[in-house]
Formats: structure tokens, C-alpha cells, sequence
């Protein structure tokens, strides 16, 4: 090898070293700089296993054990019901004050807000009744061996009940409970003297809880509303000073000794009611006509 090639070979090693270090050089300028960008650390996936996974059909509330009470839930108390709540205990405090009260029978869609009485003063249970009938602000309850029955007249608390249409809602208030009634119908019917039926003389007082009546044209000639049960929400009194009036209400759907209490006490009445209306029956078969109007 002569002295130029040898010469030749070492400026083409050069020339190699030289190009080999700026290709190195420009590659680093165009790398991420791994530490202005670290990698997070990946969260680890969870693993389901069959329990995990909720089932489509809920699980069976457990069985309560021996002697131990089911867990109770509130029943829900309808708006229109929870609006009537402080006039609910006004009719208590109020049925304290007038002896022979048992509640107020109130249809909104009548403006109808009257007291019901099942007992007050008189010589005699005809008596009586006239006298609760003729009071303002006094309707007439009682048994009729049917059904229980709302008498007054036409003049007064009932002016409006030929108003009422079939589906139209009342309440009962009684204080410790709030009965709420549907209407299941309202005709004209006929007071035979013994008792209230429609047009063809069938009994009408059995197809309702409650039948209300008043007179037409004249008494025989009536305008009749009958009102089914649609729900019931039963009240605790609470003597416990820290109430405001000593009173607490709470929703007692479930609570078997205030509704137990309420039946008996509505079973009471209702015999003593039907004790008084076959006296007052059998009188006024005699009498032929019914004052009750």
C-alpha cells in the first residue's frame, strides 16, 4: 500500500468517527426527556368474583327471630291528608268541648264541613235526633242496620250535597285517626218513612260505609251520596311535655293497639247506634214519616 492510499484511509476514518457522532448528537435532541414525562403507575384491576355481581332478584328480608317484632315501615300519608293534619287535631280539642261529637265530615268539593253527632240531649232518642238534625253546625250519624248513615237539612250543612259527583273525595276527621271516603255514587232516592232507598225501593245505606242524605222537593224526595273507604291513617296522642300541646303525631298504620282501640270504640257505637235506631224504627212505623230531614 503506497503513502497516498494509506492517507486516503485514514481521512475516511476520520471522515466515519466524525459523522457517526452527529447522527448520535441529532437523535438526542429528538428524544422525549424521560424524565419531564414519568409514566404513572397503572391501578391494578379489581377481581369480581360471583358475590360481587348483584343478583337480579333482591334478597328475602330475614325472618325476624323468635319473639323479636317485624321491623315496621311507615306507611306514607297522602298530601291532602297531611294538609288536613291541624285541622284534624282542632276537631280532638273540639269534640272535648261538645258532648255527643264524634268527628267532622268535610267534602272539599262541596265546601261540606259539618260536626257528626251520635248522641245529645233529648226526652228520647226521636227527640234527640231532631234536636241534633236542627242544630247548626250538627249532622246526624247513626245505624241504620245496614249501614251508618249522615242526615241534615237542606238548609244548612247539606246545601250542597246534591254537588258531589261519583269519585269525588271527603274525609272523616275523628282527632286520633283521618278516614279518607270516596264517592261510589249519588242519586235521588226516596225516604219511605223507615229507612232510604233509591228510585226502584232497593236499600242504598248497604252499598256504602257511609250514606249521606237530605231532602228534595220534600222529605220523601231525596238527594242521596254514598261514600266508600279508600284509606286510613291512624294518630298517636303523646302526653310527653317536650311537644308542643302535648301531642305527636305520627303515622300509626301499623300500630295494632291504637287501631284496635278505634274498632272497638266504633264497634261500640255502632251497637249502641243500632239499639237506638230499631226504637226509633218501630216508632216511626207508627208515626209513618221520618223527621230526620
Amino acid at each position: 500500500m503506497n503513502a497516498n492510499m494509506k492517507k486516503m484511509l485514514v481521512i475516511l476514518v476520520v471522515l466515519a468517527s466524525v459523522l457517526a457522532g452527529c447522527a448520535a448528537t441529532m437523535n438526542d435532541d429528538f428524544l422525549p426527556d424521560t424524565e419531564a414525562l414519568p409514566f404513572a403507575t397503572p391501578t391494578p384491576i379489581p377481581q369480581l368474583t360471583l358475590k360481587d355481581v348483584p343478583s337480579a332478584t333482591p334478597k328475602p328480608t330475614p325472618a325476624p327471630e323468635a319473639g323479636e317484632a317485624p321491623a315496621a315501615t311507615p306507611k306514607p300519608i297522602s298530601v291532602d291528608v297531611l294538609k288536613l293534619l291541624g285541622r284534624n287535631l282542632d276537631v280532638w280539642r273540639e269534640t272535648q268541648e261538645r258532648p255527643g261529637m264524634d268527628g267532622r265530615l268535610v267534602v272539599p268539593a262541596a265546601g261540606i264541613d259539618v260536626a257528626l253527632f251520635s248522641s245529645g240531649n233529648g226526652e228520647n232518642v226521636d227527640d234527640m235526633r231532631q234536636r241534633v238534625t236542627d242544630a247548626y253546625d250538627s249532622a246526624l250519624l247513626y245505624y241504620d242496620g245496614l249501614g251508618f248513615v249522615i242526615a241534615d237539612h237542606s238548609n244548612q250543612a247539606f246545601a250542597s250535597l246534591p254537588l258531589i259527583r261519583k269519585g269525588d273525595t271527603a274525609f272523616i276527621l275523628e282527632g286520633n285517626s283521618i278516614l279518607t271516603l270516596t264517592c261510589n255514587f249519588a242519586i235521588r232516592g226516596v225516604n219511605t218513612g223507615t229507612g232510604i232507598t233509591d228510585a226502584d225501593g232497593d236499600p242504598v245505606t248497604q252499598d256504602a260505609l257511609f250514606t249521606c242524605y237530605t231532602c228534595g222537593e220534600d222529605w220523601t224526595q231525596i238527594y242521596i251520596v254514598g261514600f266508600k273507604e279508600a284509606d286510613e291513617d291512624l294518630f298517636a296522642i303523646s302526653r310527653d311535655a317536650d311537644m308542643p300541646g302535648g301531642w305527636r303525631y305520627a303515622n300509626n298504620a301499623l300500630n295494632e293497639v291504637a287501631k284496635q282501640q278505634i274498632e272497638e270504640a266504633r264497634e261500640l257505637a255502632a251497637e249502641r247506634a243500632a239499639e237506638a235506631a230499631r226504637a226509633a224504627a218501630a216508632e216511626q212505623q207508627m208515626q209513618g214519616e221520618d223527621p230526620y230531614n
